[in-house]
């Protein structure tokens, strides 16, 4: 709805595969690479931070384990660490807090892989928190830094009411 409002793009859903295997989700997502060649958007929902339990009962003031998790996954990305993403639940501070299951953060991998060698050039459009612990930030990988404007119109508009998205894109003159 925000990315293109008129709804002229097909859309095919795709689920996870049953695996909790990070590897396996990348080479998941590098089955879908071709795809970017043929300009086909792939776009991965899930979450920077999920702990619904925080959410539902717990303290209003977690936030902070919830921010340290998302600056962690940013510098991460950012620094192009592969290795340390899929040994998150032991490096990344508050990891199992944020994520006490992996599948929010499954998605991420699938994009990892279908933006190949381009997933280390990532842009985060932030997206702050929902309730105190629910990570909103989105990635798009293989995009210039100046993003698209529909990519920008979606920061400023639709961030606040929508999970994170993993984006994994080939630039085109369709979405610049």
């Amino acid at each position: 709805m925000h990315l293109f409002p008129d709804a002229d793009v097909p859309v095919v859903q795709l689920s996870l595969p049953l695996t909790d295997s990070f590897q396996v989700l990348g080479e998941v997502g590098q089955a879908l690479s071709p795809l970017r060649e043929a300009e086909v958007l792939i776009l991965a929902s899930g979450s920077i931070t999920h702990n619904l339990y925080d959410l539902n009962s717990g303290p209003r003031d977690a936030s902070g384990y919830a921010t340290t998790f998302m600056e962690w996954v940013a510098h991460t990305l950012a620094d192009g660490d592969l290795a340390a993403l899929y040994d998150y639940r032991r490096l990344a501070p508050g990891a199992v807090r944020a994520h006490p299951s992996d599948e929010h953060l499954l998605p991420l991998f699938v994009a990892i892989g279908a933006a190949g060698e381009d997933w280390i050039r990532s842009v985060r459009l932030p997206g702050g928190l929902i309730y105190g612990v629910l990570g909103m930030d989105a990635y798009a990988f293989g995009i210039p830094e100046a993003l698209p404007p529909i990519f920008e119109t979606v920061r400023k508009t639709g961030t606040d009411r929508f999970q994170s998205t993993f984006v994994s894109t080939q630039p085109s003159e369709s979405l610049l």
